[in-house]
Parts: structure tokens; C-alpha cells; sequence
């Protein structure tokens, strides 16, 4: 049942970042991958991992 939801292409959702934009998951909500990528071109990736809890708290406080 699993193995059928995540290899279904219809539950796939697939986008090309242009220079500038950043893509944001909360990883223990997405099951997320990549597909194969030119290495002709140049390919910039940048990862950081942030409390929820606290993210959320200080959105809170700045709104």
C-alpha cells in the first residue's frame, strides 16, 4: 500500500528552482527526492535544520 502511494507519478510533484529561490519542507511531513541533474551545469545546495517549536514561537512574537 505504501510502495504504491510513493511510487504513484500522480503523487509526484516536480519543480525547477530558478537562481534565488529556496525550497522549504518540514521533513517529517514530505517524503521528498530529486531527479537526475546535468553535471555540465553548476548546482548550489545549501541545507539547514531549524526547531519547529521555536520557529513557530518567534513567528508568533513578530506578528
Amino acid at each position: 500500500a505504501f510502495s504504491n502511494i510513493i511510487n504513484d507519478p500522480t503523487m509526484a510533484v516536480k519543480f525547477k528552482l530558478s537562481p534565488g529561490e529556496c525550497f522549504v519542507v518540514d521533513n517529517t511531513r514530505v517524503l521528498h527526492s530529486r531527479t537526475a541533474y546535468s553535471s555540465a551545469g553548476t548546482r548550489w545546495l545549501q541545507g539547514c535544520y531549524v526547531d519547529k517549536d521555536g520557529l513557530l514561537s518567534t513567528i508568533s512574537k513578530l506578528s
